[in-house]
């Protein structure tokens, strides 16, 4: 964050005083600044009777991070691990969150997990999903390891795509909104985060 202000005094007129606060990304602060100070110059001040003198500019580091559910959380882009086109892990004070680019990549992530399960360790998958449930699909049947009931693997794959937090978020079964991510961790992430997920 960068700050100038500026005051005139004139025996004519009485006092004013600008000040000008831009947030500092990857541009140069100061040239902002000059560009600024002379368009306010040039606009509103420019039929008043008086000089504008700059004053001494002080920087400030802008504090890196983002909003979830409508609270800032400082982030280091060094603490953000094996990022891809949709998703990352994130360490925060000592909490792991993955987050993903939007609600609809994340259950894609975790319909993505069940499916490769079945495929790949088909004994993990039965035991997690239970055997009556296998048989049950087997024969057209509605069942399920949880709530929602379905009549094969692939309606269950689409629910739990339709609800990734009971997969992703084993904290709290929660996904959480992400807003305002300063660029330089959507430049670490490779995407703009909107869903998280915390993991413990």
């Amino acid at each position: 964050m960068v700050h100038r202000s500026t005051e005139n005094k004139n025996k004519n007129m009485s006092k004013f005083k600008i000040t000008i606060t831009i947030t500092e990304t990857d541009e140069d602060a100061s040239a902002i600044l000059d560009a600024a100070m002379e368009a306010v110059a040039e606009g509103p001040l420019a039929d008043l009777d008086g000089d504008i003198d700059d004053a001494e500019i002080a920087v400030e580091d802008v504090t890196e991070g983002a909003r979830f559910d409508g609270s800032l959380r400082e982030i280091d882009p060094d603490d953000i691990d094996d990022p891809d086109d949709t998703s990352a892990s994130i360490e925060i004070e000592g909490e792991h969150w993955i987050v993903f680019r939007d609600a609809e990549a994340a259950g894609e992530a975790a319909r993505e997990r069940w499916a490769d399960m079945a495929e790949n360790d088909p004994e993990e998958f039965a035991c997690m999903v239970g055997q009556e449930t296998l048989v049950a699909w087997a024969l057209g049947q509605y069942a399920g390891p949880g709530s929602v009931q379905v009549k094969s693997l692939q309606e269950w794959l689409a629910v739990v795509a339709d609800h990734p937090a009971e997969e992703l978020a084993s904290y709290d079964g929660e996904q959480v909104e992400i807003s305002n991510a300063t660029p330089a961790i959507i430049e670490a992430l490779g995407f703009t985060p909107t869903a998280a997920y915390r993991q413990d």
